[in-house]
């Protein structure tokens, strides 16, 4: 037996006994044939803790419902549950099962980014990529990390058209690089995808021009209980963290604040006690300057919308800070108001078009193809080039949530959309899944069986989340 062993891990002094422990409780359920798993002494500064500070981009990160960690190259799933994890800590794979692991977050390379439209599903799921087609029954969608896919329309919330909307700024750290971010205060780092501040009080700032309505969206991961990270957006200039002038909203664990500061002077115009404590946050901001008001969301959490007085025009910068060390994901910026649910927005019985002049239309969607939108009205048949729509929020009647299965699993892409799949099995280049409501476009335009399934290319994932629904379904 492991745990009756005397254990030896030189110069790990995190990656301890637990771990061993830990590994031997999920052993048994691995295949009788089984290879024993053996654990040496570590080599050089090598250490099975992505904490220690030897982690590098290239492997692949596996957090353990125990809390426990292993890193190295995981190198199948296979169809019977079991990961086969390669690690020179080790002298033969290690073999977990996948009811033992929480989040397996995959080594950095190059990476594939999929847009630029989004298909958002009822139950908060997205699908980037080049939406090709929307018939009655589908939505057909092109993307890099899985080819031509067919969504289900039921369980389609609506669909986004980044072609009428222009990006400001768009920054996924996986790529290695921090540009155009530029460091005031602290040390910074970019690792594992990730722009991490390593000292209190780090304070970085990106120049973005910023007219008119504008949408934020930011992912920030590994806070601390009682510590504050600030997104000051419409900042004037650099004199500090907070811009001279802008909009200061600072996230806690459990609380989110918003500032209207004026010659670097603050007034808090928000504030919200949450719940539920978070530790990793997407958060966005939708900002009309017009009317003064902000509008965010949380998670999966809408936090409603709160007046800014006074209203602040324009801005020059966007500014991060940081009270404690913590890590951000990606950072976001479109020009226009965009929402992040689509069910309370929703009519009945029609379709509703939010134009890039800002224009609402109501009709049913009877046919996207070749960049046309065919739109029955109460009026009359209309035409809407695909160009000019900013997204499109479909009825809800016959709507249907995507139905839970044991083995779900939640893919999160490096762009960050997220598809919740069942996993069939994991191999060096791809993940095979499958879902009622997604399959690949067949000849013919007939809708795929379901046990078809897509393939989705590891390239473009960030992390896989198991054991989604806590032990039920």
């Amino acid at each position: 037996m492991l745990g009756r062993k005397r254990l030896w891990l030189a110069g790990s002094a995190k990656a301890t006994i637990r771990l061993a422990l830990a590994i031997a409780v999920l052993l048994p359920a691995v295949r009788a044939d089984a290879q024993t798993i053996y654990v040496p002494r570590s080599k050089g500064d090598e250490s099975l803790d992505d904490n220690s500070g030897a982690v590098k981009g290239n492997q692949d990160f596996v957090l353990l419902t125990s809390g426990d960690r292993i890193s190295g190259t995981v190198a199948e799933i296979g169809t019977d549950g079991t990961m086969r994890i390669i690690n020179p800590l080790f002298e033969e794979p290690l073999q977990l099962r996948v009811e033992g692991v929480k989040c397996l977050t995959l080594a950095r390379g190059a990476r594939i980014l999929d847009g630029p439209d989004s298909v958002v599903l009822v139950n908060g799921n997205r699908l980037d990529g080049t939406i090709e087609e929307i018939t009655a029954d589908a939505v057909i969608i092109e993307t890099k990390s899985m080819g031509t896919v067919r969504v289900k329309r039921s369980v389609v919330g609506g669909v986004e058209f980044q072609s009428a909307r222009s990006v400001l700024l768009d920054t996924d750290f996986s790529s290695g690089e921090a540009d155009p971010w530029q460091v005031r205060s602290g040390t910074w780092e970019v690792l594992n995808g990730k722009y991490h501040c390593r000292s209190s009080g780090g304070w970085a700032l990106a120049p973005v021009d910023q007219q008119g309505p504008v949408t934020f969206e930011f992912v920030v991961s590994g806070q601390a209980a009682n510590y504050y990270t600030y997104l000051t957006l419409f900042a004037k200039d650099v004199s500090n963290y907070y811009g001279g002038d802008g909009i200061s909203i600072r996230l806690r664990t459990n609380y989110v604040y918003v500032y209207r500061v004026t010659s670097g002077g603050t007034s808090r115009v928000f504030s919200k006690d949450l719940s539920k404590p978070f530790t990793r946050a997407v958060f966005r901001a939708s900002y009309d300057p017009e009317s003064g008001k902000l509008h965010m969301w949380l998670n999966d959490m809408d936090l409603g919308q709160c007046p800014v007085s006074p209203a602040i025009k324009k801005g020059k910068f966007v500014h991060l800070y940081a009270q404690y060390p913590c890590a951000f994901e990606s950072v976001r910026i479109v020009r226009g108001t965009v929402g992040f649910g689509w069910n309370e927005k929703a009519d009945e019985d029609t379709d509703k078009f939010i134009l890039s002049n800002k224009d609402k239309v109501s009709g049913v969607l009877e046919r996207l193809k070749g960049g046309v939108a065919a739109v029955k009205t109460s009026y009359g048949s209309l035409q809407l080039q695909k160009d000019r729509i900013l997204r499109v929020i479909f009825h809800t009647s016959g709507r249907e949530v995507p139905r839970r299965q044991k083995g779900d699993v939640n893919v999160v892409f490096h762009n960050g959309a997220t598809l919740t799949v069942r996993m069939k099995k994991m191999g060096a280049e791809s993940i095979e899944a499958n879902a009622e409501f997604l399959g690949p476009r067949l000849r013919g335009d007939k809708p795929a069986p379901a046990e078809a399934g897509v393939k989705i290319l590891r390239k473009a994932v960030r992390f896989v989340e198991f054991n989604i629904y806590g032990g039920g379904v």
